[in-house]
């Protein structure tokens, strides 16, 4: 029996899995190794690791975890969970009993179905630009939004480059929106988007309905899908993507605990962590607690 299963092993799970091995819990992490940034090259603003690889800050947080004799890191993908206490976690390598449940697994993206595409994200594609917009600053900027309540991200944009052009690509500007660009000198085109040129995984070009316009960098917002396993738990959520978690970090299934990119719209690898670490300090406290009034 352990106390806690980990599920996801990325910075919000390691952090976790730190706090409750300093905390002397046995505690069980499973990493089925599919990182939600293995395509990018570095994880930037992690205060101390700025540009490190993400492969090598897992290895480098597992090997800080090797010192704490509480803390078995697993690589295995979690196929299902049981929602009784103890919990059973079920991997496709064993099934494991706990007390509690801690889920760290990430979201999965869904990217536009562009030519192109898959070989520049992570690369020249990108998401977020707290993680990367300085290495592409003062660049040519494209944005390609799915929706209109994503149209508001350019004007974030903006503060990295003078030079961006938005692909509305069916996507409608309503007059507010026009004024806002046309202040910020955001250019829109307004033909569709067929796919990207690339050499490698270098973005050259977007491509559109008769020509294609000059692009170092392009943001995309995935499709954000929860996990299967996340899925088959039947969750309340707070919105379509995000879990609800309560102010404990406890989800409504009671004993089941979620930190990271699965809880919340804002992601980036620090933020995670410090997510992971959070929980872990509330779940713990109320586990120790649990613990010491069951011995009256």
């Amino acid at each position: 029996m352990r106390d806690v299963v980990i599920v996801g092993g990325g910075p919000a799970g390691l952090a976790a899995a730190l706090v409750f091995g300093r905390s002397r819990k046995r505690v069980t992490l499973f990493d089925a190794g599919e990182a939600r940034n293995a395509a990018s090259e570095h994880v930037h603003g992690f205060l101390s690791r700025d540009g490190v690889k993400p492969s090598e800050l897992r290895a480098i947080a597992r090997a800080e975890l090797a010192r704490y004799s509480g803390v078995e890191v697993r690589d295995a993908r979690v196929l299902s969970i049981e929602k009784r206490e103890p919990f059973v976690v079920h991997t496709d390598r064993e099934k494991v009993e706990a007390r509690r449940v801690l889920l760290c697994v990430g979201l999965l993206d869904e990217l536009p179905q562009l030519a192109g595409m898959t070989a520049c994200w992570g690369k020249s594609v990108l998401h977020c630009p707290y993680c990367h917009g300085w290495e592409c600053r003062e660049k040519h900027l494209g944005f390609l939004p799915r929706t209109e309540t994503e149209l508001d991200f350019a004007l974030l944009l903006r503060g990295w480059t003078d030079r961006l052009t938005v692909f509305s690509n069916g996507v409608k500007l309503d007059a507010e929106m026009k004024a806002d660009f046309e202040t910020a000198k955001i250019r829109v085109d307004e033909r569709r988007v067929v796919g990207l040129r690339s050499e490698g995984c270098d973005l050259r070009a977007v491509q559109v309905e008769g020509g294609e316009v000059a692009i170092d960098n392009l943001f995309v917002h995935p499709v954000q899908r929860q996990t299967p396993v996340v899925a088959a738990l039947g969750l309340r959520m707070l919105d379509e993507n995000s879990v609800w978690v309560d102010e404990h970090g406890e989800t409504s299934a009671p004993g089941i605990y979620a930190a990271g990119d699965l809880t919340t719209p804002i992601h980036g690898a620090l933020l995670a962590a410090a997510a992971g670490a959070a929980a872990a300090y509330k779940l713990n406290t109320a586990l120790t607690k649990s613990s010491m009034r069951e011995k009256r």
